[in-house]
């Protein structure tokens, strides 16, 4: 698998991204060894450009970048990059793993619990893959909160429930490993838990490949891996804590409904508020004290992202090709003429 040409452009590594841009573009077809040189002409001269912004503008970005900025951190870190990564993925967490690492707190069998939750995250991530890809609509951002949006509704709902019938579900419990047989409705309740939470465990799947998709596509390019690492931190956390969310159960049994209802809610209104759809977007190349101001680079999004990242190029090393076809043309009109002019001055002086 090779870098993408932009990557190793702004790397100073021409003859790289030229082999780069040659193999993207003979997925179109057959390359002409004139154009093929034209490419690698126009890549090299992009290369040693960057290659002299990088000699005389040396730049290095490090963590605290994140917050060096105003605008970068207001942006990033308190509304809709940093802080609602790190919160989404703490959230996403807390519920999956607090969920799974609990089985033997829900009804029915934890190795079947276990078996539900696998099938249905693969289920899930197949049919939301085939949505994304036949549908050029559906997007990171409708995806997300519709994610978190059914989250927080089983959730809620399931929190609901809990208040009111808690002490039936326990007494139900009771009655069912004693060899009894408890209430029929309390029995269709104690199910619907079940499955609810079980449900909900298994949508965070999703929540997981976009909050590590989106994150790259937020992030200027000096600093998306520490972007990225900051945010896993609390993926982290997430992971750690959520073994933890059912003690409280013990004094109050509605309890880690309520505190994973709150954590996805907050996500949802955070991302819902302040996070802008990324899906074919432009990637933020250019932090603010660049050349390139960075809500520019921003606003530009609205164009249309070209996947061989080599659109501007290819656009010059046609127009470049095209004026070779025609100074060739041009040069074979002229040697034409001559040789008309030649044998036209032989037959005169043969006459």
């Amino acid at each position: 698998l090779k870098e993408t040409p932009r990557w190793l452009i702004k790397k100073g590594r021409g003859r790289e991204a030229a082999k780069a841009a040659i193999y993207i573009r003979k997925w179109d077809g057959k390359i002409a060894p004139e154009l093929e040189k034209q490419i690698v002409m126009v890549v090299q001269k992009a290369a040693d450009d960057e290659l002299e912004k990088m000699k005389t503008s040396k730049k290095n970005y490090y963590f605290y970048h994140l917050f060096s900025d105003w605008k970068l951190g207001w942006y990033a870190v308190v509304f809709s990059t940093s802080l609602y990564v790190f919160f989404s993925l703490f959230s996403a967490s807390f519920v999956s793993y607090g969920i799974a690492y609990n089985m033997e707190a829900l009804s029915g069998n934890v190795y079947v619990n276990v078996i539900i939750l696998g099938a249905s995250r693969w289920i899930i991530n197949i049919v939301v893959a085939a949505l994304e890809f036949s549908v050029k609509s559906i997007g990171r951002r409708l995806l997300h909160l519709v994610s978190v949006g059914l989250i927080a509704l089983l959730l809620g709902i399931l929190f609901i429930i809990y208040i009111f019938t808690w002490p039936k579900i326990d007494t139900y419990k009771v009655v069912t490993k004693a060899g009894g047989e408890g209430d029929a409705l309390v029995h269709a309740i104690v199910v619907f838990t079940r499955y609810a939470s079980l449900l909900a465990a298994a949508i965070c799947t999703e929540l997981f490949i976009l909050d590590s998709v989106q994150p790259t596509e937020l992030f200027p390019t000096p600093i998306r891996s520490a972007g990225i690492a900051f945010i896993q931190i609390f993926n982290r956390l997430g992971t750690i804590i959520s073994p933890l969310v059912f003690i409280p159960s013990e004094h109050w049994p509605p309890a880690p409904f309520l505190l994973m209802f709150v954590t996805s809610a907050a996500d949802f209104l955070l991302y819902f508020f302040f996070v802008p759809e990324t899906r074919g977007k432009k990637l933020p190349d250019h932090m603010p004290d660049e050349l390139v101001n960075f809500s520019e680079d921003l606003a530009s999004n609205a164009v249309e992202k070209d996947d061989d990242t080599t659109a501007p190029l290819k656009r010059e090393i046609v127009e470049t090709a095209e004026e070779s076809k025609e100074s060739e043309h041009e040069r074979e009109r002229n040697e034409t003429g001559k040789d008309d002019s030649k044998g036209s001055e032989m037959e005169g002086k043969e006459n």
